[in-house]
């Protein structure tokens, strides 16, 4: 079996970039399973996901011989309520529309996390972000604007999660000073099944024996890609490797349509095209800013 180390470039643009590739495969994989569970209420799904989550968390903070409690619990709490709501509205978006589009449509949350980053931490986007965060919204149109097999509101839960992820990654950030990465996930759980076992419960619909295994590894393969993302970004910028998480649009692209026969007018697809490449060079120009603080994902 090879090891990840064995696979690592020798810069960290490179390492960065392979950890954000898996992540992104990883999210994918989750995402497959949330199709194929589609009977399942979505709050279900969240409480299952949490339940993983949990466990594995308390395993490696007590390895680790932390405190699963944080510093800073008000943060906590508040970035685990946005996370829980970012997570719902994403399990309900794989419900309604192809698994491509959605995938491409929570890659505009970085948009949101500079945007919202203005009045919270100062920090304003070179000129020519702006271009490119026009040419992605442009892109955005052309993804929903001609296919008719869905109601706008259909799209609205993938823009939701990115909105809401947005403003999550800015806390993130400053959670990142003070918490360790296994408490950050830790509280995103833990909120998660508090507000979601009560409504969970008035609808619970029990999985079979094949189905638990897909619930089960729902919640490894997203844990696996928080952690494999919490790694990419502490290893290189985001501005320098975000465009390898787009391995995952392609990928879903192909698995939409064998698995689920979905497939996508070609307009859309331009528009998918738009969306990752106006946020590739958005991205890459960030760069360019001196003063601009890369977000750690936790």
């Amino acid at each position: 079996m090879i090891h990840i180390a064995q696979l690592k470039p020798k810069t960290a643009q490179g390492q960065g970039g392979l950890y954000l590739a898996l992540s992104a495969m990883s999210f994918l994989v989750m995402s497959v399973f949330v199709k194929f569970l589609d009977h399942i209420p979505v709050q279900e799904l969240v409480v299952f996901r949490s339940l993983v989550s949990i466990v594995i968390c308390i395993f490696f903070i007590r390895r680790k011989k932390r405190s699963p409690w944080g510093v800073r619990k008000k943060m906590l709490v508040l970035r685990g309520v946005l996370g829980s709501m970012a997570m719902f509205l994403l399990f309900v978006s794989l419900h309604l529309i192809p698994l491509a589009t959605t995938t491409v449509l929570v890659q505009t949350a970085p948009i949101f996390t500079l945007l919202i980053g203005i009045p919270l931490l100062h920090e304003k986007p070179i000129p020519i972000q702006w271009v490119f965060f026009s040419g992605a919204i442009v892109g955005v149109v052309l993804v929903k604007g001609f296919d008719q097999t869905a109601p706008w509101t259909h799209y609205l839960p993938a823009f939701g999660s990115a909105m809401i992820a947005g403003v999550a990654h800015n806390l993130v950030r400053e959670l990142r000073k003070t918490e360790h990465a296994q408490v950050i996930i830790f509280y995103l759980a833990l909120t998660s099944l508090s507000i979601f076992f009560p409504w969970a419960a008035y609808t619970w619909v029990w999985p079979t024996q094949t189905e638990w295994l897909f619930v089960l590894s729902l919640g490894l393969f997203m844990q696996l890609g928080q952690y494999l993302m919490t790694r990419a970004y502490a290893t290189a910028p985001m501005a320098a490797i975000l465009h390898f998480s787009y391995v995952g649009v392609v990928a879903a692209t192909i698995i939409g349509y064998v698995f689920f026969a979905e497939t996508l007018p070609w307009l859309e697809m331009v528009g998918i095209f738009m969306i990752i490449s106006c946020m590739y060079l958005a991205n890459r120009v960030a760069k360019l800013q001196p003063t601009f603080e890369e977000p750690k994902v936790g």
